[in-house]
């Protein structure tokens, strides 16, 4: 008995001599909307384009002609920015964020697309708003491009789709998405199935969905030989992480969390937003009804551990984030006081540990 009370008597005093943990996220100016890093730090996309070296300053950057700007990607020394003009679409290429190059794509008709540069060069995906199936244009360097051409077997793809492209260290990655949507909907009384299209070229696709169940796509990633594909599923039941290695799908395990972390809880009440390759592995932001976000650190695809525990509070979706020079995490949300709404930023997480 005496042994039970001294034990009690040195945890508290442990507990009221040990100060708060210091928390690894830094609350910072805010980069509003999408963002993107490279090996000059980030690039950020809302109303215009702004630059940052380190994460936590931002300064707007100018593109001659731009007048709409659409979508950003990065990829070592180079940024990319795809926007509208006023008489077309053009693709503007910049090694230092200050300087950019235009290169015209096309005359402009409204085309829904998407854009994503990674080792194997820079893909712009397009969906017509009037003819099925899907255009792409593909450039090594991103400095010129040749003329569109036919995505194969993306023919079925409804017209006016909002296809997803993603760059991946062994090519390229596009979910057709769809006319009302970024997802899979009821089209004829039937279900339209889930279509990603890999190509390690930018030159032959092929349809790797094969052996998924019907899903609406939310998110797309490749690393490491695997793909990360979040989407919900179509009985109510939240959404889900699967994943792809040697030509199968296997759905993956998400770690809920841990009391008394207010995002702990069911599928049903979390979201999850935004997934990225993260050195070797993944990452993948979310939040809660609760009006917590969290992300999920991963090796391979196939488990997701919890990390920052309680970090953010104040924080309720994330926008996006990106890993810069100095893998720096970014993230952008929608709570704010007045017009400034927080953003975080670390040092990497901990690397996904490949044995939980």
């Amino acid at each position: 008995m005496a042994f039970r009370l001294l034990l009690v008597l040195v945890l508290l005093l442990a507990a009221c001599s040990s100060e708060p943990p210091t928390s690894p996220w830094t609350r910072v100016e805010p980069a509003r909307g999408a963002v993107d890093g490279w090996d000059r730090g980030f690039l950020a996309l809302d109303q215009g384009v702004s630059v940052s070296a380190d994460g936590r300053d931002w300064d707007p950057t100018y593109l001659d002609g731009l007048d709409e700007p659409i979508a950003t990607a990065a990829h070592g020394s180079s940024a990319y920015v795809l926007g509208a003009t006023t008489i077309g679409l053009s693709l503007w290429r910049s090694d230092d964020g200050q300087r950019w190059d235009e290169v015209p794509l096309s005359e402009w008709d409204d085309a829904t697309v998407a854009l994503a540069a990674g080792p194997r060069g820079v893909l712009v995906v397009r969906s017509d708003t009037e003819h099925a199936g899907l255009s792409y244009w593909h450039s090594r360097d991103g400095r010129s491009f040749d003329a569109p051409k036919p995505l194969p077997g993306a023919e079925a793809v409804l017209p006016n789709s909002s296809p997803l492209a993603v760059a991946t260290p062994d090519g390229f990655l596009v979910e057709p998405g769809h006319a009302y949507g970024s997802a899979s909907v009821p089209v004829d009384d039937e279900i339209d199935p889930v279509r990603v299209y890999a190509s390690p070229d930018g030159v032959g696709w092929e349809d790797i969905a094969g052996g998924l169940p019907l899903l609406s796509v939310d998110g797309l990633a490749g690393n490491g030989g695997a793909v990360v594909l979040v989407a919900s599923s179509l009985d109510g039941e939240g959404q889900q992480v699967w994943f792809r290695r040697d030509g199968v799908w296997r759905q993956a395990g998400i770690d809920p969390g841990r009391l008394p972390d207010p995002a702990v809880g069911p599928a049903v009440g979390r979201s999850l937003d935004r997934v990225r390759d993260w050195g070797d592995g993944f990452v993948l932001l979310g939040h809660a009804v609760t009006q917590a976000g969290y992300l999920w650190t991963s090796a391979d695809g196939s488990g997701w551990n919890r990390y920052g525990e309680g970090e953010f509070d104040s924080t309720r979706v994330y926008r996006d984030f990106a890993v810069g020079p100095t893998t720096m995490v970014t993230a952008d949300s929608d709570t704010w006081i007045g017009d400034v709404r927080p953003v975080f930023a670390t040092n990497p997480p901990p690397p996904p540990d490949p044995t939980r």
